[in-house]
């Protein structure tokens, strides 16, 4: 759920308009930060790979 449904739906739910707002901008944050966490998560894992590799290639050499 995005930040603006999450948004719509609170304020369909009665909740207040700075709490709503509050929550969707959180939301939204948290989405940026997952975003990022995935790339670097996968660049660390490609650098653990390439080093693995060359490791291997030393050892068998």
């Amino acid at each position: 759920m995005n930040g603006t449904n999450l948004y719509r739906a609170l304020i369909s739910a009665g909740a207040d308009e700075m709490a709503a707002t509050k929550a969707a901008d959180d939301n939204s944050r948290m989405v940026v930060t997952l975003a990022e966490l995935k790339i670097t998560s996968r660049l660390t894992l490609g650098l653990v790979i390439a080093l693995l590799l060359l490791e291997l290639r030393a050892f068998l050499g």
